[in-house]
């Protein structure tokens, strides 16, 4: 095991050094090519489901505290998967792992699709469907995460994962856009049915990579040995530690302001659903922007300091859409937004995979994808507050918590900061 000086040091050497090669350097690795297409795919289905059932759930109950009541299902399923997720991804082929986990969500997007189309659906059946489909999320992404290492290798890793961060973020502008375009035109049932086929095409990609990852550990091992172990090693590696912390104040209090978005366009704003996909391209638009600046600054020292500073902004920003009832104004601010995510949810995953041990991978992304699943402890309280004073009360309650936490960490530990 190397010692936490060895740690450190391997760290800042990886900060220090400017990617090799290039731009698309990791490009060169077919493989990769094949996973960043199905990682493109996905990504596209999952925005036009969010914007979807959004929308499907404010007009079904027209209700802001149900857009945080479906958003708990959702971060549940992610609470309960993403453990399970991560050991699978130690344990199995992750390639065999993704094929599976993609199948059901196309089971499951399919689901929703009838229910809509039948005229039959109703909140709680949202609520299963939400808790099992982000569970399969929450076994998906991880898997797909850890697979870039198998993929590129140590040496092109840092361009690997500033190329899918580019590719990630583009989806946040495709995804709300093309969702809310499909809402308009085919309804809500076409837009699942769509998700549905995106997640064809990814499989498709699945079975075109070649190289077959190492199983990392011995499936024999128990699953609660496993789990505990990997809680383990990212408590007592320090530097892990106080990245997925940070990541999970993240994911508590910055993202959550996605689901009173729907209440947000229709009430504050007073427009509809092709605006509502426009303001959520916006922060897509501002998301691509940010991931572009994290691959321009990939040899920058000190990306723990950017890692703060996003966030501080980022609370800053959601207590100005909280003020704003301006469309244009509020197109302005989730430009921002966006900008400000990208950067630190880049940051925080390339400081993650840079200074994990391969043996721990799928586990220890599976413990910092666990931070979406805790995102209900800001939304539903967050919905509550919308529901008593109003949306615009309930997001810039997001940002005031998110600047307090992080600003406590900030003051508190000097380690991200040294990063």
């Amino acid at each position: 095991m190397p010692t936490e000086e060895s740690t450190e040091q391997a760290q800042h050497d990886d900060q220090a050094a400017p990617p090799k090669g290039g731009v698309f350097r990791a490009l060169a690795h077919e493989d990769f090519r094949f996973l960043l297409v199905g990682n493109l795919t996905t990504q596209i289905g999952q925005w036009v489901q969010q914007i979807a059932k959004g929308w499907l759930v404010f007009q079904l109950t027209g209700s802001p505290l149900q857009l945080g009541v479906v958003a708990f299902f959702h971060g549940a399923g992610m609470l309960v998967f993403s453990p399970i997720g991560g050991s699978l991804a130690d344990r199995f082929d992750r390639r065999k792992v993704l094929l599976v986990s993609q199948f059901l969500m196309m089971c499951m997007a399919m689901l929703v699709a009838f229910l809509v189309l039948t005229g039959v659906v109703e909140v709680w059946q949202l609520y299963i469907t939400a808790f099992f489909s982000s569970g399969l999320i929450a076994i998906n992404n991880p898997t797909r995460q850890a697979l870039v290492y198998n993929l590129v290798g140590r040496e092109d890793l840092p361009n690997a994962i500033a190329l899918n961060s580019v590719t990630g973020n583009s989806t946040r502008i495709i995804g709300p856009a093309l969702g809310g375009v499909l809402i308009s035109t085919i309804g809500i049932d076409g837009a699942f049915f769509f998700q549905a086929g995106g997640y064809v095409v990814a499989m498709m990609t699945l079975v075109k990579i070649r190289s077959a990852p190492p199983v990392i550990e011995n499936s024999r091992t128990s699953f609660k040995e496993s789990l505990i172990t990997g809680v383990r090693y990212a408590r007592r590696d320090r530097t892990i530690g106080v990245l997925i912390l940070t990541g999970m104040v993240a994911a508590v209090f910055a993202w959550p302001f996605l689901q009173l978005m729907p209440a947000y366009t229709s009430d504050v704003l007073n427009v509809g659903e092709r605006s509502y996909g426009f303001l959520m391209g916006a922060v897509g638009v501002g998301s691509l922007v940010g991931s572009l600046v994290v691959v321009a600054a990939s040899g920058t020292r000190r990306k723990g300091r950017m890692l703060l500073a996003a966030l501080l902004a980022n609370g800053v920003l959601l207590m100005l859409l909280g003020l704003s009832s301006v469309l244009s104004l509020s197109v302005v601010i989730l430009l921002a937004l966006g900008f400000a995510n990208a950067i630190h949810m880049a940051t925080n995953q390339t400081l993650i995979q840079l200074n994990v041990e391969d043996q721990y991978r799928g586990r220890v992304l599976s413990l910092h994808f666990v931070g979406f699943g805790l995102q209900p402890i800001g939304g539903l309280p967050a919905g509550a507050v919308a529901e008593v004073w109003g949306i615009q009360a309930g997001i810039f309650f997001l940002g005031a918590l998110l600047f307090f936490f992080i600003g406590m960490i900030s003051l508190r530990t000097r380690r991200i900061a040294a990063m």
